[in-house]
């Protein structure tokens, strides 16, 4: 494919009338075709030790066959999603040859940046420059977009002109961080601290609360899971129920690139947790060809039953009378080896 451009001017000479005339230059020019940002790879998942496994980071800028369009320079550079505009990274010039910008940020120079690149100077002109980072290093506030820049000389045309492409680096944010932040339960209407391993009446109303960081996914939802077997490994399954209230997910709010979310679970005491039950909170997320479960450590509660004939108290470590006359006692609230 060809493009002409076609250059009028206007022409004044002092005589009876004016004479118009259209200058045309024609100049045959070729496309710049194969101006391209490339990155390998395109994106990285971060926030588990197995899930960084690149050691180098590859950004290249390159123009191939150009043609008889002479190139003066190649250039990266960067902007992140919170930034409004692009800084310059590293060059190549036909001139000095490879040059890292002056200002090129401390990020990238803790990452061991090495650079490389070539300029063929006859016809047809190519021109590739290299940029390579420590992989291992890469958290989510490397996202951004990476721009590679030319500019080049058109045969026949004064000046110069610039041509460039943009590519997106992506980095994932595993979710990670689950905790139950607040254990409580209700007596008359007020809600008190639950101390872990409480012993509590049936019916009476527990509510936890699961802080989460979800990850750069900002629709994913807490998860709440129990269980009855209080060994060494107990055997969760995903707790439900039909009542909406009875688990509340809050908005998620964003946090540099991921989003961290509040989850509330309410659930009534019955008489088969005598032997008591575990609750936790976890998310289930597949990322790059990996599935991911991160979870909360779990909390455990106990209930007791009660006659008309005795007395039974919510306590946190107080002791509390049974219909037989017994007594049973809350614990101190240490975790076992499942807590830990």
């Amino acid at each position: 494919m060809r493009y002409a451009i076609y250059i009028c001017s206007l022409q004044a000479k002092c005589t009876k009338r004016l004479i118009i005339v259209c200058l045309v230059e024609l100049a045959i020019l070729f496309p710049v075709d194969g101006v391209s940002m490339y990155i390998n790879p395109s994106s990285l998942v971060v926030g588990s030790s197995s899930a960084n496994p690149v050691t180098r980071l590859e950004l290249r800028c390159s123009s191939d066959g150009t043609s008889n369009n002479g190139i003066y320079n190649l250039e990266i550079s960067r902007r992140r999603f919170t930034e409004t505009g692009f800084s310059s990274l590293v060059g190549l010039d036909i001139l000095d040859g490879i040059r890292q910008d002056p200002n090129i940020p401390a990020d990238i120079l803790a990452k061991s940046p090495n650079i490389t690149g070539s300029l063929v100077g006859t016809p047809p002109y190519s021109g590739t420059v290299t940029l390579t980072m420590d992989g291992g290093s890469i958290t989510c506030n490397d996202q951004a977009e990476f721009k590679c820049e030319m500019t080049y000389k058109i045969s026949g045309v004064t000046g110069s002109t610039t041509v460039h492409e943009s590519t997106n680096f992506t980095v994932i944010t595993i979710p990670n961080d689950f905790r139950i932040t607040d254990a409580l339960y209700e007596d008359k209407g007020i809600q008190l601290q639950l101390i872990n391993d409480s012993r509590l009446t049936v019916g009476t109303r527990i509510i936890y609360k699961c802080s989460a960081n979800i990850g750069s996914d900002s629709t994913l939802s807490v998860a709440w899971e129990r269980s009855s077997i209080l060994g060494a490994s107990p055997d969760f399954t995903t707790y439900t129920t039909t009542v909406s209230t009875d688990i509340v997910q809050d908005p998620p709010v964003q946090n540099s690139c991921s989003f961290t979310r509040t989850s509330t679970m309410y659930y009534n005491m019955t008489s088969m947790d005598d032997d008591g039950i575990l609750f936790r909170c976890k998310v289930r997320v597949y990322i790059g060809n990996q599935w991911y479960e991160p979870t909360s450590k779990p909390r455990r509660t106990f209930a007791i039953s009660t006659s008309s004939g005795g007395s039974s108290v919510n306590t946190s470590g107080q002791e509390v009378s049974t219909s037989s006359g017994g007594s049973s006692v809350n614990t101190s609230g240490q975790e076992g080896n499942i807590f830990s």
